[in-house]
Parts: C-alpha cells; structure tokens; sequence
C-alpha cells in the first residue's frame, strides 16, 4: 500500500480503508492490521488511522471487539445505498424523482436497443402483461410489484450493473412515486393507454427515439393525465 500524500490526510486515509472492504480486499469476517501497522503502511498518524476506522464503524462495515481486534462484518454496497437513500430523498422530491428515473432508464433504454436479445425483449412483454392483468384487477400492490420488476429488467438491459445498483438502491421511493400515480386512477376505474408495451416493441425494433417517448410519457404520467381528460 502506498503511503498518502495529500492535504486531505484523514479523507484519503478513510478511502484507502473503504476501499479495501469495498472491493473485498478485506472479506467479511476478516482481521483487518492493526492500527500500527496501518500507520506504517499508509504514512499517517495513528490518531488518523483511528479516526478512518471509527468513521467505517458508525457505516456498520467495520466491528470493533475489545481485547481481540477490528472486524470486517457484512457489507453490502445495494444495501448501504438504500439506508442512505431516505436521506437524500423526501416526499417533497417527486419531481426529482421523475427527473432521476428519465435520465436513468433513457440511458439504460439507448443501450437495451444496441445489446438486448429476443429472450430479454420477451421478458420485457412478458413483466407487461402480468402488470397489465394486476391494473385491470385494480390490484395495487401487485401492480406496483410488477411496473417495479418491468423498469428493473429494462435497466437489466443495459447490461452495466453500476445502473442497476442505482435502480436498486432507489426502488422504494420510486415505488412510492408509482403508487401515488397509481392509487387514483385505480380508484376511479377509469381506463388508460399503457405505453410499456410500446417501450418494449420499439426496443425490439431498434427505434431508439419511439422508445424513448414511450418512456417520457410511462414516467410523467401524462398517458393517465390525457386519457383520463378525455
């Protein structure tokens, strides 16, 4: 390990260390060096190194016990993100939230139309039609469930798993957003144009701009707004 050198010793100290867990370095269950060592191998002070090691602690990624060492515990990055999440993101966000999800799947729909196969793109249809039969049961819950699975295999699609970690630590607000779009309609028993099938048929197509609209209008909503107006 290189020994730091930067102004911002105590933030680098504590990335070097977060790396290594992240990156499995350090498995779980492992005996991380103790702190001298770490002093030794980093270049900085031990009251440096204790600091770094406290801040993991308080992230649940690090355990200490007394008398024995530091322990990694279980870490999980989906996780972490999704504790973080609720933090980041109130109910008064739901804009935001729209605005996040576009620009999320839009890129995950321009690379689901460069590298889907017909297997993926069936799926896609399939998760449509089960979410479809939930919606005309005004099942709620079930829909919800299933517009959630539908949206998360087309990101699936993209075949980059840093977006989908994204559209998983987020899932529970934008199941919130899907529900409070929903609800209303449901109770109202009014009928609407589904754009995910369209989504999907384009995807197959490779028509990367219908499928994109299809999209901007599943996410704001305004299928719902135009039916329902009619």
């Amino acid at each position: 390990m290189d020994a730091i050198k930067s102004d911002s010793i105590a933030d680098l100290t504590y990335s070097a260390l977060y790396q290594k867990i992240a990156s499995g370095e350090w498995a779980e269950g492992a005996k991380i060096p103790n702190e001298f060592v770490l002093c030794e191998e980093l270049g900085v002070s031990r009251i440096t190194v204790r600091s770094a090691i406290q801040r993991l602690v308080a992230l649940g990624m690090l355990k200490v016990q007394r008398g024995d060492g530091t322990y990694v515990k279980w870490f999980s990055l989906q996780e972490y993100l999704q504790q973080a999440v609720p933090f980041i993101i109130q109910s008064e966000n739901r804009q935001d939230i729209i605005e996040f999800r576009e620009a999320l799947e839009s890129k995950a729909v321009r690379k689901a139309v460069e590298l889907h196969n017909d297997k993926e793109i069936d799926e896609l249809i399939h998760l449509f039609h089960v979410s479809n039969g939930a919606f005309h049961r005004r099942d709620l819950p079930s829909y919800v469930a299933f517009d959630m699975a539908f949206h998360r295999h087309l990101c699936a699609m993209s075949h980059n798993k840093i977006l989908l970690t994204m559209w998983d630590a987020f899932v529970k607000p934008l199941s919130d957003t899907v529900r409070e779009n929903v609800s209303g309609v449901l109770a109202s028993e009014i009928d609407v144009e589904d754009n995910h099938l369209l989504i999907a048929n384009a995807i197959r197509a490779g028509d990367v701009e219908e499928a994109l609209k299809n999209l901007h209008i599943v996410l704001e909503g305004t299928a719902i707004a135009r039916t329902a107006g009619r």
